[in-house]
């Protein structure tokens, strides 16, 4: 790189030319000198210099003359090789030059202009609060798109392509430039306003755009509550108040004696003014001839709704003449329920929520919320604040009114089990189902809560509920447990069925029913059960748990204040294990058939059992492969049937040309319409037979073992039905196979259900025992 330099005369700072050649730009150069270099310029520049103060401004000027040389130039010539010559004998003073960077060279195409858009034409006609409208065209023929702006917010986008005549007339294209734009409810008066009309592309303003509209509070016009405007007749079309909500009011609203022009409403809480909205709205039901085209509808949601815990009064005035609509006053009450409005703001909230924090915090105040409910539906449900009033009151006036109090409290039962009931499932279920029937009767609120099912299925919910039974279950209450707990000192009998049941909740319903009666219902006595198959199938290792169940069974009733069972010989057995213990026999109520049964054109053999129960498994077992064989020896074509819940693959595997396995079936009515007798085969079990009282009760002679009749006091017309081995029981099958005696025997087993099974003996049996 050549370097021309120029030195000024004596006494005036130095001045340096830098020139650089095409090729230098290309070529890094290091520019800084070398030290011997730099160190002999500066000698020489201060040997030059003269005194002090002439050093100083050389130096000084001599920097202001290397940066005025280094800024770059507007336009510049191209670099050439230049001679150099020096000015003066005098060495300059050499200064660092910086070296300029090229710029890199572009290889690519450069970039093309849009084309640009033709040149709006067009005006803003009319500019209303509640309706804009106008003309544009840019010369093409194409209708232009426009934007609608409030404030910088879109309120909408329009084709401006509507005729009109005075454009054509004009030469203004076809005249399908024209345009109108419905502000729906109108702008605000209550906030400014900047409203733009601009073509979509290029954000070209429409001549008279934009247009602003200051605001203009009106002083609210106070409705007294207690004295409501006259209301004109509903002819005269002044609108009416359709519905209110916390966010939202709507309705129509109308000037007959200006039809085509909108009508601007105000909306009052309490006598407030809120908010005024214009009523152009279009609505198809308002669009008549003479209506001014429908548009007088109005469906505001309101900047702030109103709070959910204080009592509204709404109004809807006209702006202009301050008449009322129709529907007006509308009364807004504090909020008691959930309502749609109310769920939707609450669950949009949670959505929103962000963040561990927020999102712990919310959930830390909803199980709050939740603890606070479910105590106050305990509350209500125990009366617990009602009986605290009626105590307080009781005690200020008096003993004998104390008294009086305690006797009109509310009695509540609570029923417990394993499972919710169902009546086509077992003998269990349909007694626990007549002893709550039995306590309604007794004026007594049932409620009733399964440890084994946590939520109740919906044919059991249905059913209880139908039979005004309350229940606990989730999402209320997650346990038995739980609603003891919730629920302490709310009632006044407690029932708990099955010695499982009874050994789990009786120390906890102590701690928090001190005041309960609790009864211990045994169902059937499990260990005698259990002691029976032992013995019957030679399964010793059974007897361990036939003595903790013995065991269990007797504490129960030593605990419980009343123990029931169903069967007189198990009532027996329990006074053996429990000496002291209050023992009453109640059975279930078993409805019968209306009419008197006839058996004339029956056949068939049936039995029904649970076969979760490990006795109806074996009796199903010992009829088919034992007695049955004996009755087809004679009555080859003799149908037996097997019906019951929860059938195992093993007893569906009996199945064949004279055996029918139909499983579980919901209403056995029509089968037992068809059927000759039913057969109750038990070899072992204990308490009371549901199949055998079922059978009974829908008409049906059925034929059992001494076990299966156990606990019944037989009339004597039904006695010769009990046989104790597979040769008797087929023998009276066959006897039963004679239509006359068949219609004796089903008409003696069907007034016996009838005399001692009915809801009436066993509410008179239960009077005792839940008072």
């Amino acid at each position: 790189m050549q370097v021309a330099e120029v030195v000024a005369p004596a006494k005036k700072p130095a001045h340096r030319i830098v020139v650089l050649r095409k090729s230098a730009l290309e070529t890094p150069v290091d520019p800084k000198p070398s030290s011997k270099r730099k160190s002999a310029g500066g000698e020489r520049a201060f040997r030059n210099a003269g005194s002090a103060v002439e050093r100083w401004r050389a130096r000084k000027k001599a920097v202001a003359a290397s940066k005025s040389a280094l800024q770059p130039k507007q336009k510049s010539p191209p670099a050439r090789k230049v001679k150099t010559r020096r000015l003066s004998k005098r060495p300059p003073v050499r200064q660092a030059v910086a070296q300029p960077v090229a710029k890199p060279v572009s290889h690519s195409k450069p970039e093309t202009t849009p084309k640009p858009l033709p040149p709006l034409r067009g005006h803003l006609d009319i500019r209303e609060r509640g309706r804009l409208a106008g003309w544009a065209s840019d010369g093409t023929g194409t209708p232009v798109r426009l934007r609608v702006l409030d404030n910088g917010v879109t309120l909408g986008t329009i084709l401006a392509q509507t005729y009109r005549a005075d454009l054509k007339k004009a030469g203004i294209g076809t005249g399908h430039h024209a345009f109108e734009f419905v502000i729906e409810g109108g702008l605000s008066d209550t906030e400014d306003h900047d409203v733009r009309v601009e073509r979509m592309e290029d954000r070209a303003a429409l001549v008279g755009s934009p247009w602003i509209v200051r605001a203009r509070p009106a002083p609210a016009i106070v409705v007294p509550e207690v004295a409501p405007l006259p209301r004109p007749p509903q002819a005269c079309g002044q609108g009416y108040l359709d519905y209110v909500g916390h966010r939202r009011v709507c309705g129509w609203a109308q000037d007959a004696a200006r039809p085509n022009v909108p009508v601007k409403i105000q909306i009052l809480d309490n006598g407030r003014l809120i908010t005024k909205v214009l009523a152009n709205r279009y609505r198809g039901d308002l669009d008549v001839p003479g209506s001014g085209g429908g548009r007088h509808g109005f469906d505001c949601l309101l900047p702030v709704p109103f709070t959910p815990t204080e009592r509204h009064v709404i109004r809807v005035l006209r702006d202009h003449d301050g008449v009322e609509l129709l529907g007006s006053p509308w009364i807004l009450d504090p909020i008691c329920e959930l309502d749609p409005d109310l769920q939707d703001a609450f669950s949009r909230i949670v959505q929103n929520l962000s963040g561990r924090k927020k999102s712990e915090q919310a959930l830390r105040f909803l199980m709050e919320q939740v603890t606070a409910l479910r105590h106050q539906m305990a509350d209500q449900a125990t009366g617990r604040t009602r009986k605290a009033q009626e105590r307080e009151l009781a005690l200020r006036s008096g003993a004998r009114s104390a008294g009086r109090a305690r006797a009109q409290g509310g009695r509540r039962i609570l029923f417990v089990d394993e499972r919710f009931p169902d009546g086509t499932r077992d003998a269990g279920s349909q007694a626990i189902l007549s002893h709550m029937q039995a306590a309604q009767a007794m004026g007594l609120d049932v409620v009733f809560a399964a440890s084994g099912e946590p939520e109740a299925p919906q044919a059991a919910r249905d059913m209880l509920e139908k039979a005004e039974i309350s229940i606990w279950s989730l999402p209320f209450y997650a346990s038995v447990e739980e609603g003891l707990r919730l629920e302490s000192h709310g009632f006044t009998c407690v029932y708990l069925h099955r010695v499982g049941i009874a050994s789990r909740y009786m120390e906890l319903v102590r701690l928090y029913q001190p005041k309960a009666r609790v009864i211990y219902s045994v169902a059937d006595l499990h260990h005698l059960r259990l002691e029976r198959q032992a013995r019957e199938m030679e399964q010793p290792e059974l007897l361990p748990r036939v003595a903790r169940l013995r065991l269990l069974e007797g504490l129960g009733a030593l605990q419980a204040n009343v123990t029931l069972t169903h069967s007189p010989v198990e009532a027996a057995v329990l006074k053996q294990l429990a000496p002291h213990s209050q023992v009453c026999t109640v059975p279930w109520c078993v409805p019968t058939v209306r009419k008197k049964p006839r058996m004339a054109g029956r056949r068939g053999v049936l039995f029904v059992g649970h076969y979760a129960h490990v006795p109806n498994v074996d009796a199903a077992f010992w009829l088919v492969r034992e007695v049955m064989p004996l009755v087809w020896a004679d009555v080859p074509d003799m149908p037996c049937v097997l019906v019951g819940s929860t059938m195992p693959p093993s007893i569906q595997a009996l199945a064949g040309p004279q055996v029918q396995t139909l499983g579980h079936v919901q209403d056995l009515a029509p089968l037992y319409a068809q059927m000759r007798l039913g057969v109750a085969p038990l070899r072992f079990g204990a308490g009371l037979k549901g199949k055998l009282l079922d059978s009974f009760a829908a008409g049906l002679p059925c034929v059992m073992t001494p076990i299966a009749a156990e606990g019944l006091t037989l009339p004597d017309m039904l006695r010769p039905l009990v046989a104790a081995d597979a040769a008797g029981m087929a023998q009276v099958i066959l006897a039963l196979q004679d239509d006359q005696l068949a219609t004796a025997v089903a008409q003696a087993g069907w007034q016996f259900i009838k005399d001692n099974f009915s809801q009436k003996a066993v509410t008179g049996l239960l009077k005792t025992v839940f008072s």
